[in-house]
């Protein structure tokens, strides 16, 4: 994108036009012909298309005038703000060096709690709209550099508080995303020991699907690990690496509202060492959020809680006494039977209910059709597995 480009994207014609066709479809409209000659219509076009993908992940960037957007999958990539304000609550400080800076987002959330932020990020027009962003919030204490990290530390005079890394998980751009830390780029496996000789503290941001305990083997210096989930869905891991090895706290976190988060810290010595009971189903069944599976706290969240598991293997517990602050989905239970048409058909007589499965040899789509079920969100069926190894169904009733 030229300087003109840029400009011309500003003018206030052409943002009157993007707010205007705000939700219209990119595709229909590069077909038309542009409002003015002199229109950059791709990248109007463009800039509409980022601009949806940003409206709930990133709605002050969305409704902030003046801000450009990339082209290309680095909004996709971008951490949302509700992620990017959790984990610059984790760290604060004079100086944080964010080596893969990309669109800013983080960046600019880390601007709050540390005095003073330096953002490299490779690709040179990424960096310049990072930039302009910047410029546009009144960021002041930003620094924006343009190269490749590995180059840019040596030449750092400063000592930084904390460096920051959000390794690029599809580092070839042709091939699927890749999981594993040592095949992302820049590669903190082998790089962690010299970021840790610059600075403190090294905080990772990691892919939802890490396999956690594999990657503090690999990294040995990790003190604090966070599985992050929004709205029950697991976004990232954050890996926090300091000089000094401790064992790793592990907290997992459910982002439920605007301010709102439920979280769960446990080690895996102690989860190791915990004793799970088994039970049927009680009166109650609860299945822990996805921040909380994804990091394996299986035995731990029934033993803090006081409840039992129906099963090893299936992550559903149960209790005869409602435990209101359970960090996950709760039911209360209603009955528990078999995958059979006819006693079904007495539960949900509507012919409607929310189908779950955990641990169990069928598909929700196979059972909804086998049993020709609509959706509910008032009547769920979890067909599970009990302690004695038998397929069981469970009629609950979700509590809010």
């Amino acid at each position: 994108m030229t300087e003109q480009e840029k400009a011309r994207l500003l003018s206030a014609d052409v943002q009157a036009f993007l707010q205007a066709h705000a939700t219209d479809d990119p595709a229909r409209l590069l077909l038309q012909a542009p409002p003015h000659p002199d229109w950059p219509m791709r990248l109007v076009v463009q800039q509409l298309q980022a601009r949806q993908k940003a409206r709930h992940k990133l709605p002050t960037w969305y409704a902030t005038p003046g801000i450009l957007f990339p082209v290309g999958r680095s909004v996709e990539q971008a951490s949302s703000e509700r992620t990017a304000a959790f984990k610059a609550s984790r760290v604060s400080g004079d100086l944080l060096v964010d080596l893969t800076g990309g669109f800013g987002v983080d960046s600019s959330f880390f601007a709050r709690s540390f005095a003073r932020v330096v953002s490299v990020e490779a690709d040179g027009e990424l960096s310049a709209l990072a930039a302009h962003n910047g410029a546009v919030f009144g960021q002041c204490n930003i620094a924006w550099h343009s190269g490749p990290a590995e180059t840019f530390l040596p030449t750092l005079d400063a000592a930084p508080d904390c460096i920051y890394l959000d390794p690029d998980r599809r580092p070839d751009r042709l091939h699927s995303r890749v999981v594993s830390l040592e095949d992302a780029r820049p590669d903190v496996v082998s790089w962690l020991p010299a970021l840790l000789e610059r600075a403190p503290r090294v905080l990772i941001k990691a892919s939802p699907l890490l396999d956690l305990p594999r990657a503090l083997l690999q990294l040995r210096t990790v003190t604090q690990a966070w599985v992050v989930a929004v709205a029950n869905e697991c976004k990232e891991v954050l890996l926090l690496a300091e000089r000094q090895a401790t064992e790793p706290r592990i907290h997992a976190v459910h982002l439920t509202g605007e301010a709102t988060e439920e979280t769960f810290t446990f080690t895996f010595a102690e989860e190791a060492a915990t004793e799970v009971t088994l039970a049927a189903p009680q009166r109650y069944l609860y299945e822990p959020h996805a921040a909380l599976l994804k990091a394996g706290a299986f035995r731990t969240v029934g033993q803090r809680y006081g409840l039992a598991k129906l099963h090893p293997n299936s992550h559903l517990y149960t209790s005869q006494t409602l435990v209101p602050d359970f960090p996950g989905r709760r039911w209360e239970v209603g009955a528990v039977t078999t995958l059979n048409k006819k006693a079904l058909h007495a539960h949900f007589p509507e012919g409607r209910a929310h189908v779950l499965t955990r641990n169990f040899p069928l598909s929700p789509e196979h059972i909804r059709k086998k049993l020709k079920l609509g959706e509910s969100d008032t009547r769920s069926l979890i067909a599970t597995t009990n302690p004695a190894g038998k397929p069981i169904v469970v009629v609950g009733t979700p509590l809010r």
